[in-house]
């Protein structure tokens, strides 16, 4: 009888390790997986914003913004193309959509008659595809354009003109984030801006 009641609270000690081995293994992918999310969507930030250690591809050192082209390469909402004097151009595409959900970057050499920066160029930043950069119900993934007065700029008035486009003073970039992993359903939100000093040309 005793080895029997020793055998039977030995089963049922194990059975809650096995229990709470697997809950701690669950919450540390999870944690793992929200440490990645925040760190790959911190390095794409830091690539937009300061050029991800070449400050001249780089938002803040910009000096210049184009909306000519072909239309693919325009500034939106989602795809912005700026240049510095010194620097090659860059093209920034925000891509939520099914088949890519990443962040998008190109550049090449700054002359003027070289500036067309294809889709085919564009090599997204999470190289091993860890996150999804998706729009929720309340945060789309996408720049906001704000004037001096910090009220937020329509890239295209009613009309369908864009005069309004040279009155940018900052930029705000919101990225929304999730782990690639259908396990984790948790998403960050990450918001940041850049205040124009630089600009003196949008084409």
């Amino acid at each position: 009888m005793e080895v029997l009641v020793g055998g039977l609270i030995l089963v049922i000690a194990m059975a809650l390790i096995a229990v709470l081995y697997g809950k701690a293994s669950k919450i540390r992918t999870i944690v793992t997986g929200e440490s990645d999310i925040q760190a790959v969507a911190n390095q794409m930030m830091d690539t937009i914003i300061s050029g991800g250690g070449v400050p001249l591809e780089g938002l803040r050192c910009a000096t210049r913004m184009y909306t000519t082209g072909d239309g693919a390469h325009a500034f939106t909402i989602r795809d912005i193309t700026f240049g510095n004097v010194n620097g090659a151009l860059v093209r920034i595409q925000i891509d939520p959509t099914i088949n890519n959900k990443t962040v998008k970057k190109g550049t090449h050499s700054s002359s003027p008659i070289d500036y067309n920066i294809t889709d085919g160029e564009l090599k997204g930043l999470d190289f091993n595809n860890k996150i999804d950069i998706i729009d929720t119900t309340t945060n789309n993934s996408r720049f906001c354009f704000y004037d001096q007065n910090d009220d937020e700029i329509a890239l295209t008035t009613p009309d369908g003109t864009n005069d309004e486009r040279n009155k940018i003073s900052k930029i705000m970039i919101c990225l929304a984030a999730r782990s690639s992993l259908s396990a984790i359903s948790r998403t960050i939100i990450l918001y940041n801006s850049v205040t124009i000093r630089n600009i003196y040309h949008i084409d």
